[in-house]
């Protein structure tokens, strides 16, 4: 709970959800355990945006917090295409006329 905690408050409240869904505990540490791994990889905001999700659908599970993690990251970080400038590339004149055999 505790290493939960350092992410957030969300994630605290979705781990806390996972031990109580059991009634043994023990049988859902490998899950929290993956999520907290998981949750190493992404930005805090991502993570806690992420567990809200979770926790307001009440899909708490591994599974379903790894999906909604991914469409969170997605969106959060758009990529922007970039251009390379290239001095080595031709322009029109080099087509203007026919070329050779035209």
């Amino acid at each position: 709970m505790s290493w939960a905690e350092k992410i957030g408050p969300k994630t605290r409240h979705l781990i806390a959800n996972i031990l109580d869904s059991r009634e043994y505990p023990v049988q859902t540490y490998r899950s929290c355990m993956g999520i907290l791994r998981l949750a190493s990889d992404y930005p805090s905001e991502v993570v806690e945006a992420a567990s809200k999700e979770a926790i307001d659908k009440g899909t708490c599970t591994y599974k379903y917090f790894s999906i909604i993690l991914r469409q969170k990251a997605l969106k959060a970080s758009p990529e922007v295409e970039k251009i390379v400038s290239n001095t080595n590339l031709r322009g029109a004149r080099t087509y203007a006329g026919g070329g050779k055999n035209a």
